[in-house]
């Protein structure tokens, strides 16, 4: 019987109320909603924004220096290519990696918090001699500039993570049980050995317990830290 563990974020954080089970060896952690989040719902994902993703927005009006159709352009492209990456579209369309870079970073800084607590228990389960990875919804690169501002990765690499799987990569969304049996084939640890840390309770524990995790540890601000409770799934 797997285990799922909440617990809050309204106060510091005490380490000692985490326990992970002693066949764990590597501990995911999810992004949004768990290491950082937007200062205001739908800042990026919303059905307003060009095809639900304000920066493919951003890369538009990049894009509508070389075309009058860079929108329905961009769509097209999406749609073609399911598992795209924000690189993916610069290069396709010929726009100026550096310069767009810059303002997808700059894009982020203004409308994401780091959620501070969570990345010193990311911080703290490497100290302690775990492997560290993330498994997002986002792209790779959306990862990247994510775990950049809450100091986790830098430019020259992913630093103290020994793995980023994304949605390229997965091949999907965390909600399919497929992209899990993908992101296990790439991390090469067994999944039993793995624990997963997020805020959403299906995407973040039903279904990676579902393929073989063997723990998932939901982390949620309604809760206070000593209101440390367990469902078994």
């Amino acid at each position: 019987m797997r285990r799922i563990n909440s617990f809050g974020n309204n106060y510091k954080m005490d380490y000692s109320n985490l326990h992970l089970k002693p066949e764990i060896r590597t501990v995911c952690f999810d992004i949004d909603g768990t290491l950082i989040d937007e200062r205001v719902p739908g800042a990026q994902i919303h059905p307003r924004h060009l095809g639900g993703n304000y920066l493919l927005e951003l890369l538009a009006r990049y894009g509508a220096q070389h075309s009058e159709k860079a929108e329905s352009e961009i769509l097209d492209y999406i749609k073609e290519n399911l598992f795209w990456d924000y690189d993916d579209i610069i290069v396709e369309f010929g726009l100026d990696y550096d310069r767009v870079m810059a303002s997808m970073r700059e894009w982020h800084l203004g409308e994401f918090v780091v959620l501070w607590d969570r990345v010193r228990l990311l911080h703290e389960l490497y100290r302690r001699g775990y492997q560290i990875q993330v498994i997002s919804n986002n792209p790779y690169m959306g990862c990247l500039m994510k775990l950049e501002l809450a100091e986790i990765v830098g430019s020259n690499g992913i630093g103290l993570l020994s793995g980023v799987h994304g949605s390229n990569n997965g091949l999907g969304q965390k909600h399919d049980p497929a992209f899990w049996r993908r992101v296990l084939e790439l991390t090469g640890v067994p999944a039993g050995h793995m624990a997963m840390i997020g805020d959403n309770p299906l995407e973040d524990s039903y279904v990676p317990l579902q393929a073989g995790f063997g723990q998932a540890i939901i982390v949620q601000d309604t809760l206070n830290l000593e209101e440390l409770s367990s469902v078994s799934v």
